[in-house]
Formats: structure tokens, sequence, C-alpha cells
């Protein structure tokens, strides 16, 4: 059974200093990201209060070199930018500033906290700034289950913890314009919110491969309701989703990490290094040690050159 995934304690159950630990748990792991060929690095995670004298008083206007998520997890807060003001936004509130955008805070609802997230994303990402800021309950959920994987801190909590975060900024950057829309096909939002937890149980169980019976109980749907439901929104099975999913992550920690290559086909839950070293070459087209030696000769080049 899948209690783990039932059992998540809301953020904000934490203490807020109990918070400031996990994220400086989490910041050291020093992980970065690939979507759509964007290479994200995070910079800073942190939760915190923001205090202010009265909801008329404007915090300090400012900017960054860098992209910055706020995540609002209680009361309410107002951007002010230098291209106008828009509606305050609440819990589950989410705002995406891209670099160098002059803006300032005011609290309209006390006590307001928020977890704000900073990264770098290369190349440049081109984001679609809505005229209110979208909330996003999904987002919230996937914060808390990285918060509570960093506290765990089980065997492999580090992997999980990756993937917990990358489908966190996915999550964030699909409501941010990016990728198109064109890219996404007919998808609605419950079927995209479909795909999103079906991806949530894979990011909370690499150490082993699911059983179709196991995920459908979790979306409440039956084998076969589930099978076509996935195959009409993907167009490959689950079974090819879930050894895909592993595969990319796999590609990622052999850029990323010196994880030897049976610790990395361990855990993703591969019976062994060699069935996992035939998976990868077949998608990739290279074996695991030539990729990464290429991939990281590619790396020190580039260092070189720029």
């Amino acid at each position: 059974m899948l209690e783990e995934a039932r059992s998540i304690p809301p953020v904000l159950s934490y203490t807020l200093p109990t918070l400031y630990r996990l994220s400086r748990r989490l910041v050291s792991l020093d992980r970065s990201f690939t979507v759509r060929h964007h290479r994200i690095q995070p910079l800073a995670l942190s939760v915190d209060e923001m205090l202010s004298v009265d909801a008329n008083h404007l915090l300090c206007v400012h900017a960054h070199g860098f992209f910055e998520c706020h995540l609002v997890l209680a009361g309410e807060m107002e951007m002010v930018e230098s291209a106008g003001r828009r509606p305050p936004v609440g819990e589950g509130g989410t705002i995406l500033l891209a670099p160098h955008t002059p803006h300032a805070w005011r609290i309209t609802r006390m006590p307001c906290v928020r977890c704000v997230v900073s990264c770098q994303i290369e190349p440049r990402l081109a984001i679609t700034s809505p005229t209110t800021w979208p909330v996003i309950p999904a987002v919230l959920d996937e914060l808390a289950r990285l918060f509570h994987t960093a506290d765990i801190a089980r065997p492999g909590w580090q992997e999980r913890a990756t993937a917990h975060g990358l489908l966190l900024l996915s999550q964030v950057l699909a409501h941010y314009g990016w990728p198109p829309d064109d890219d996404l096909g007919q998808q609605t939002t419950d079927d995209r919110a479909f795909l999103t937890t079906i991806d949530q149980l894979l990011a909370s169980h690499l150490d082993r491969q699911l059983s179709l019976t196991e995920v459908a109980e979790c979306v409440t749907m039956s084998v076969t309701h589930l099978t076509r439901t996935f195959r009409r929104l993907t167009g490959m099975t689950l079974m090819q989703h879930l050894t895909n999913y592993r595969l990319d992550l796999a590609a990622h920690w052999l850029t990323t990490t010196d994880l030897p290559i049976g610790a990395i086909a361990h855990r993703l839950g591969f019976l062994s290094q060699a069935y996992f070293s035939a998976c990868f070459k077949r998608r990739a087209g290279l074996t695991p040690s030539v990729y990464r030696h290429r991939q990281r000769s590619f790396s020190v080049a580039k260092e070189r050159t720029s």
C-alpha cells in the first residue's frame, strides 16, 4: 500500500525554525533540473513571515538578477510592479518574477507566510505574465511533499527531493505560459491534474516498480480506465511512461552526480544494472558510462570556451 502518499503534513504544520532548517537541508543538495532543454539551477529556498506596520505600507522597491517564485502559504499579499498593480493573492497564490523586474510588496492580510524559491534558468526563459496571479493548490501539495521528504530523510531522500523539486517547478512554469499551449495538445485542466498525480506517485516511489493496480487505486480508477485514459492523453502506455520517467532521471543523475551506475539502477527500481544499462541504451543510444563520459566532456569543453 502507498501509505506515505496519504500522510503528508501541510507545510505550516511545521514551525518556522523547522522550515528554515529543512530549507537549508534542501538547498545543500545543490541539484539542477532540466525541463524542455532548459537548465534550472535553484539558488535559494526560504519560508518566512512577512511583517508590515499596516496594509498601506509598501516594502522597498527592488529587483533581482534571477527568477523568483513566491508561494503564499497564509495571509494575503500584493505585488506592485513598475507596470502597475494587480489584485492581492492569498493562500495558494503563486507569483513568478523574471530577472530584473522592479517590484515591491504590500501585506494586505496578516499573518502572511510565504515560501520563496529563487533560481537561474538557462537559456533565459520567456514567461507570460498574467493579469492576475494564479492560485495553484497542487503546488502547495508538492511543496509539502518536498519538505516531508527532507524531514523524514529516509535512504534515497535526496533523489526523491530532486524529483519533487522538478515537479514543483514544472507545475509553476505551466501556469506562466511555458511550455506554449501548442505543446500541451488538447489536454484539459483535469487531464493535466491526472498526469501530475501520476508523476507525484513516481517521484515518491522511485526505488521500486509500481504496478498498474497500485496506480489505479491511487487515482480511483479501474485498471482498464486508467490504461485507456493514459494512452489517450500521452500516446504511450503507463508502463512505458514509468520507464521513460526513470530513465530521464537517470540521465540527469549521470550528468550531475558521481553516483555509481549500479547505485542509480538500484535507486530507480531496476532489477539489475545490466537490465538498466540495456533500457538506457535503447532510449539514449548510448550505454550509461559512455553517456556520462560524453556529457562531462561537453561540460568541460563549454567551460573552457566560456
